[in-house]
């Protein structure tokens, strides 16, 4: 009580009617000292808005940028102007607070939601936002009041399955198996008959959601859609977006498949004689496999493969030239020359996918053993000398269409000689063999289709790798 009251003398006795006053006269000069204090908080969480308000109108009303602003960066440059102000910073900020409160001084601002990220930007600039958040950003989907309930029932299923099998250890050595429709029947459990009941049968209401986009954007994004004159990519590096004439883009593409080397135009489907090719692998070898497995190569439904390509931007010197000159966020250049495309086939369903999926886990535990394997960026550091002396020249190289460039005959016997150096790391059930010819399999059957507009006919080309 003495310290409260700056008194160090304060050392007598007092009678019961005296200590009562001091201790009141005390509780009084503490009381002051907090509201002092918050006062002084307030003032300071005041002043740190005020900036941050400043700051939002001084980028918003600047022509050269786009106002767009993350949520989350806005309460880190609020807590860090607040603790630099000297205030208390133990609290945390409520950030929806803090968006309703920054929405209400600007009438302009909206608030947009992307993932678990809340983006706020001025209604004038809003496409431009929209150009910068690029194929990260994701419009509001409509409610799918179908495709609710059946992610209901999947749920479902899968509580009954765990309330039947738990956690007992599944004892099948199949590597691979095709997808288990079984659903356990009702009543070994009645608490869990009462809330499967009750989820399923209670009523899905369709919720309108205020969508990101504007009607204007949303009519944009669909004429965008529908335009056949142009194709839209994303770029292979960077995450940019590349909009390109649909001749220039098969020009392009046909300037890869042309090439004989690699790639040739095939007039008859040969899906068939692949389908034949692999089921005699599965009747020679079938003492390899368990049912399962046999299954999962065997019984589905294939789909073809589609050939396409990415921009490479980054090799580009036109491109590179262009966006150094015009310094924007939107670039134009007239059919870059030197554009090269990394092609990709999409395949997730061909007839020999499944095959490449499977050999792919009988062989993968031999990679680590191979001198050369890397497996992430975080192991190639590791290979990196400590110290480094400054004379040292440090080289990088990059090969050109590499998995093309490595012959079939080539890439089969280096898998030979390694199952031969490291037989015992893979399961001694599946012949060398076996691997081999597999192996060969999806190595040659690489048959896929690029589509291109041909007048008003669609004309479906088919090549091979």
């Amino acid at each position: 009580m003495s310290s409260k009251l700056n008194d160090t003398l304060l050392l007598a006795k007092y009678h019961s009617n005296c200590l009562l006053s001091l201790c009141n006269r005390a509780s009084r000069i503490e009381m002051k000292k907090d509201i002092v204090e918050l006062k002084r908080e307030r003032q300071i969480l005041g002043i740190a808005f005020s900036e941050l308000f400043s700051y939002i109108n001084e980028t918003g009303s600047c022509d050269e940028t786009i106002s767009c602003y993350k949520l989350s960066d806005l309460c880190k440059l609020y807590m860090e102007r607040i603790t630099c102000l000297g205030a208390d910073v133990s609290f945390r900020v409520n950030s929806s607070r803090l968006k309703d409160r920054i929405v209400s001084n600007f009438p302009d601002l909206d608030a947009y939601k992307q993932g678990r990220e809340n983006i706020l930007a001025f209604k004038d600039d809003i496409g431009p936002a929209l150009k910068r958040v690029g194929f990260k950003f994701a419009p509001v989907p409509y409610s799918n009041v179908p495709e609710l309930k059946a992610d209901i029932n999947n749920f479902s299923r899968r509580l009954r399955l765990k309330e039947e099998f738990g956690n007992k250890k599944d004892h099948d050595k199949s590597l691979v198996r095709n997808k288990s429709t079984y659903t356990p029947r009702p009543g070994k459990d009645d608490y869990l008959d009462t809330y499967i009941e009750t989820i399923t049968k209670f009523p899905v209401r369709t919720r309108k959601c205020k969508q990101n986009l504007t009607r204007n954007e949303q009519d944009a994004l669909k004429s965008l859609k529908d335009d056949d004159s142009i194709i839209i990519k994303e770029a292979d590096k960077g995450g940019a977006i590349i909009i390109m004439d649909t001749d220039f883009y098969k020009e392009k593409v046909l300037e890869q498949l042309n090439d004989e080397e690699y790639y040739k135009q095939v007039t008859n489907n040969p899906d068939k004689a692949t389908k034949k090719r692999l089921k005699k692998l599965i009747k020679d070898y079938d003492q390899c496999l368990t049912e399962k497995e046999i299954a999962y190569l065997c019984d589905f439904d294939p789909k073809e493969s589609n050939f396409y390509g990415l921009p490479k931007v980054h090799k580009s010197a036109q491109i590179q030239n262009t966006v150094r000159d015009q310094n924007n966020i939107y670039v134009e250049t007239f059919r870059p020359a030197d554009l090269k495309l990394r092609p990709i086939i999409a395949g997730p369903e061909s007839l020999t996918q499944r095959l490449s999926h499977f050999i792919d886990l009988v062989i993968k535990h031999l990679c680590p053993s191979i001198p050369s394997y890397i497996k992430d960026d975080m192991e190639f550091l590791n290979h990196i000398p400590v110290i480094v002396p400054e004379e040292t020249l440090l080289t990088s190289f990059d090969v050109t269409s590499l998995y093309t460039n490595i012959p079939h005959d080539l890439g089969l016997t280096a898998v030979k000689y390694w199952i031969e150096e490291k037989r015992d790391e893979i399961d001694s059930r599946f012949e060398t063999n076996f691997i081999l010819e597999a192996t060969k399999i999806v190595l040659e059957e690489n048959t896929f289709y690029f589509d291109g507009k041909n007048t008003d006919k669609l004309k479906v080309q088919q090549w091979e790798l």
